[in-house]
């Protein structure tokens, strides 16, 4: 079963969820507090007509008086195996890296900058440079472009 979800604080201050869980044709789920699935709280099921736009109606919701916990997950899926992995996967890459890869290719964040392919070993380095002036970070296109593409991996 896929599934979203998204964090949204209550007027209180408190964190509460919204989840969407796409289950199979004829199937219903209990209530997960009732359950003992979940014991932070009461759960309250609805059946959602308009999936994107229900999810995008808490994901925007938000004022300057309160703020999410530092270091607080605010939403997240789940549930994807298989191709529909490797795409969900393909999609969260920053676009220049998604320039370079294809779907199905394993790379991952590198630890030293730029993104890891683990089955080349070579590492994409970014066309863009973070720099600090007067107090702010900014961002620039690198002034010598590595247009000659990936580097080898230091081993």
């Amino acid at each position: 079963m896929g599934y979203v979800w998204v964090a949204e604080l209550q007027k209180r201050g408190a964190m509460h969820y919204h989840l969407l869980i796409w289950l199979p044709k004829g199937l219903s789920l209990p209530k997960p507090d009732k359950q003992g699935w979940w014991p932070h709280g009461m759960t309250k099921i609805e059946w959602a007509r308009n999936a994107v736009g229900y999810m995008a109606k808490y994901a925007s919701k938000g004022d300057s008086s309160n703020k999410f916990p530092r270091g607080a997950r605010i939403h997240g899926c789940g549930g994807l195996t298989g191709v529909q992995l490797q795409e969900a996967r393909y999609w969260k890459r920053p676009t220049w890296v998604r320039e370079k890869t294809v779907i199905g290719d394993q790379v991952k964040r590198h630890h030293g900058g730029g993104w890891l392919d683990h089955d080349t070993g070579e590492i994409l380095e970014s066309p863009w440079e973070v720099f600090f002036r007067g107090g702010g970070v900014w961002i620039r296109p690198k002034q010598s472009s590595d247009d000659a593409g990936p580097v080898k991996s230091p081993s």
